[in-house]
């Protein structure tokens, strides 16, 4: 993980890397995706199928419209992020992420990047870890960069925390059923 990219949560699940991604972020789990979009307050959720790219591995869009908690301008960013995967030995699971964000303030200044690290338990093989990271980068100077980056990551936090409970909860019904 580069060196500028923060790291915003983590947690171990109870499953394998395989069911991890099969319940939560295959392209049978968008009812789940499309659930945590309107906890999230976000519309138009939009979720391409996982498809194989050039460099190897697999990628999909992904589209929603996000609500901005400043009370100027737009009500709603539109946010477009790519998301990349790399599967490695060992169930070693890398997810590349880059979202833009139109129509908030400064949005054109900034892509948010991800990435999504999920490793097989070492010693428990029926369970993972999930760490996620996150990246603000600048692609313009601004004065408020700081302020972008730091409700950025709040943000993040918010939202993957609400994800890691969310996807706890779907693991445990899954489990149960």
């Amino acid at each position: 993980v580069p060196e500028s990219y923060t790291l915003i949560t983590e947690s171990k699940f109870q499953v394998p890397v395989e069911v991890f991604f099969n319940v939560l972020l295959s392209d049978g789990a968008l009812g789940f995706l499309d659930d945590l979009h309107k906890k999230c307050g976000d519309k138009e959720f939009r979720c391409s199928n996982w498809r194989l790219y050039e460099q190897g591995g697999l990628v999909r869009d992904v589209s929603f419209l996000h609500p901005i908690k400043i009370y100027l301008g737009a009500k709603f960013g539109t946010c477009q992020e790519v998301q990349k995967l790399r599967l490695y030995r060992n169930s070693h699971v890398v997810i590349q992420t880059s979202q833009e964000i139109g129509d908030a303030p400064y949005g054109d200044h900034f892509i948010v990047e991800g990435i999504w690290d999920v490793e097989q338990d070492s010693v428990d093989e029926n369970s993972c870890h999930l760490r996620v990271y996150t990246n603000v980068a600048f692609s313009k100077r601004t004065i408020f960069r700081g302020k972008i980056e730091q409700s950025t990551k709040d943000e993040c936090r918010e939202v993957f925390g609400l994800w890691i409970k969310l996807a706890h909860d779907i693991l445990k019904q899954d489990s149960i059923s």
